[in-house]
């Protein structure tokens, strides 16, 4: 059995075809490089002046869950749905607690049903 012998155009296109992936997986490569040095330079970098010294936790619903399917979308979804419109929310460790019982109150509602 001998090799078939291919057509120079199809050995062209072969090249042309592996050239091509070569020089996307290398631009891929790249940026994938400069993000990871852009986070790593982020990381290092030093804290903002601007930040906010708030800590502790925020009292959570007692609920008897059914299902917590969808219960982390629910909280995101709360806090997100509060903050959209006026992040100074973010500012206010006050505000700020009211906004996370009623994100934990929107998760618990989550809890109660079978999604």
């Amino acid at each position: 059995m001998g090799r078939e012998k291919k057509s120079p155009g199809l050995k062209i296109l072969w090249v042309w075809t592996i050239g091509t992936a070569a020089i996307l997986v290398a631009s891929v490569v790249r940026t994938r490089m400069h993000d990871m040095e852009t986070m790593m330079n982020q990381e290092q970098a030093p804290p903002k002046q601007n930040q906010n010294d708030f800590h502790g936790s925020v009292e959570a619903f007692n609920v008897n869950a059914v299902d917590t399917t969808g219960a982390g979308d629910s909280f995101i979804g709360g806090f997100l749905s509060q903050i959209v419109d006026d992040q100074s929310v973010l500012e206010e460790e006050e505000r700020l607690r009211i906004v996370l019982r009623f994100s934990n109150a929107c998760e618990a509602l989550c809890f109660l049903k079978d999604n």
